[in-house]
């Protein structure tokens, strides 16, 4: 049991259950201790099928990699926070005892050390957020590597050239499931298939046939929607290439930065 809880020890603090303070907090840090192993089991935020199937999934091999930098360099940040908070809390443990020792405190000995023994606690519930920061930066590279050979020597250029793409495979993804919860493609996705340069008429034909093929399909995966994706991207990248734009854009990547 923690240091700081001996406050109760003399103290007959009436509580819940018909016990005293001090028992139900000893039955409550018996409980905390039971459960050490498993707070280092789920002390980050996503598991990897969760990583790799919900948050990276992106119809597009560059978007992930995109997504995942940036989740890097989220958890980045907050693991050197928590390096920085957790070296902090060492010093500030270590100036304190020496206070202590030396006789020379500024307030009262025991307020000195129930400060030692909170850093101390501190300390201790600060290392489980830390090591699931880096589980998380592990997961996230072993994903990036992944796409990263398969895209080898990718440049930022290469990630906007396969925008086109990811567009045309999110786009169409959402448009199947309007047509399929209400039989028609829904006007968000009208609008964004009008904005690519399409035709709406042309591209909800394709997306009909398609699902008439899919509900004839035996397979349980979604493999055929995959190739039906990738032959879509084949057939539409160089028309929404060619197209200018309401604004008058031009689709050209710039190549200087």
């Amino acid at each position: 049991m923690s240091k700081e809880l001996n406050i109760f020890n003399n103290k007959d603090i009436q509580s819940f259950g018909g016990k005293t303070l001090k028992v139900n907090l000893e039955r409550a840090e018996t409980a905390i201790a039971g459960l050490e192993d498993d707070f280092r089991i789920h002390n980050h935020g996503n598991t990897q099928f969760s990583w790799q199937h919900f948050v990276l999934s992106h119809k597009g091999g560059l978007r992930n990699a995109r997504q995942v930098t940036a989740e890097i360099s989220q958890k980045r940040m907050a693991l050197n926070e928590a390096k920085h908070n957790h070296a902090r809390k060492v010093i500030e443990i270590e100036l304190l005892q020496e206070m202590l020792d030396g006789g020379n405190c500024n307030q009262h000995p025991r307020l000195v050390q129930a400060d030692i023994e909170k850093l101390t606690d501190d300390i201790k519930m600060s290392l489980p957020p830390i090591e699931g920061a880096i589980k998380d930066i592990l997961i996230l590279k072993n994903v990036y590597d992944q796409i990263a050979e398969a895209k080898q020597g990718y440049s930022e250029q290469d990630l906007e050239r396969d925008e086109v793409d990811y567009w045309i495979r999110r786009i169409f993804s959402q448009a199947l499931r309007d047509i399929r919860q209400s039989g028609v493609i829904m006007s968000g996705n009208q609008e964004a298939i009008e904005q690519m340069g399409l035709n709406i008429s042309r591209v909800a034909d394709d997306l009909l046939r398609y699902l008439d093929k899919e509900s004839e399909a035996k397979s349980l995966g979604n493999d055929y929607l995959v190739q039906f994706l990738d032959a879509s991207c084949k057939k539409y990248a160089a028309t929404i290439n060619s197209f200018i734009g309401y604004g008058g854009f031009k689709t050209d990547v710039l190549s200087d930065f």
